[in-house]
């Protein structure tokens, strides 16, 4: 984590929350709301982290007029037990007296009268994009080649109910637009993660039917050694041939670089509620992400 001074907001996870909780804000969600879509994002958290985001989000939340009892509550504690100041004091001893006094008139503006809710300009609305479960998205990279991605799921987002894509990068990269037969009859493409992946998920498939066999058991047949008969291999792969995004206002650009095919063409995996799915984002970080971990560019 990147911190350059004492303040509550110093730091990088401190600014990614107060930029998070603007936009779910500027989204006309509710602060409740807002909080718990900024803490799934960002996963299970280590106690030092556990400070930096609590009193991250009682300072934004305080800040735009929309301080929730929990986050209030949480960072209070955290300053009265002296949690807050515990790592300055083991790794910036020169510094505590600084963190201290932010710390001290953080205190101060929870404790107070609660701030009525300031104005926030709502985002823009998000272009309509209409795809559905067998489509194919036909996108040109910054090449000028073509890469294809197949519709597996459509989900709706908890955020504010507008629809998350699960798709499946298909292995195809042509100088023009992929033809809908192109696209039917390609195979999944997969990040250059799954092998790594795969070897961890054998040596360790290896070594419990190992135990199985040295006690004369049979292994249940989840343990198998056989990959194509094998669950636990499938969803691997499934975890790395497929990503989920949501539509942005800001994606007008990458939506006039995409065409939907509608080619009905029916999905490896099986629906999971998007649960193998990367969500990497809105349609205008597919692009990179295709090139950084899938070769396609």
């Amino acid at each position: 984590m990147g911190t350059w001074d004492v303040g509550i907001l110093d730091n990088d996870t401190a600014l990614d929350i107060e930029i998070e909780l603007e936009y779910h804000y500027r989204a006309g969600r509710s602060p409740r709301r807002a909080q718990r879509a900024v803490l799934r994002d960002l996963g299970p958290l280590d106690p030092d982290e556990e400070v930096d985001v609590w009193l991250a989000i009682a300072a934004t939340e305080a800040q735009f007029g929309r301080l929730t009892r929990l986050a209030r509550r949480k960072a209070l504690d955290l300053i009265a037990t002296g949690k807050a100041l515990r790592i300055w004091q083991e790794e910036a001893p020169e510094q505590v007296d600084g963190r201290r006094q932010a710390l001290d008139e953080l205190a101060a503006v929870l404790s107070g009268p609660r701030r009525e809710p300031i104005a926030i300009e709502p985002l823009p609305p998000a272009p309509p994009f209409h795809a559905a479960v067998g489509d194919v998205l036909t996108c040109q990279l910054a090449s000028g080649r073509w890469a294809a991605l197949g519709v597996s799921e459509v989900l709706q987002h908890d955020r504010d109910g507008s629809p998350t894509f699960v798709v499946e990068v298909l292995d195809v990269l042509t100088p023009a637009m992929p033809t809908a037969a192109a696209c039917l009859q390609a195979d999944r493409r997969f990040d250059r993660y799954l092998e790594a992946d795969l070897e961890e998920e054998r040596e360790s498939q290896r070594d419990i039917v190992a135990s199985y066999t040295r006690k004369r058991i049979e292994p249940p047949a989840k343990w198998t050694l056989d990959e194509s008969e094998s669950p636990r291999f499938a969803s691997i792969r499934d975890q790395h041939s497929t990503l989920s995004f949501a539509i942005d206002s800001d994606d007008e650009m990458a939506i006039a670089r995409t065409t939907i095919l509608r080619v009905n063409r029916p999905p490896v995996r099986a629906p999971t509620q998007g649960a193998f799915a990367s969500f990497i984002g809105t349609l205008a970080d597919v692009e990179p992400l295709l090139a950084a971990d899938f070769g396609l560019d």
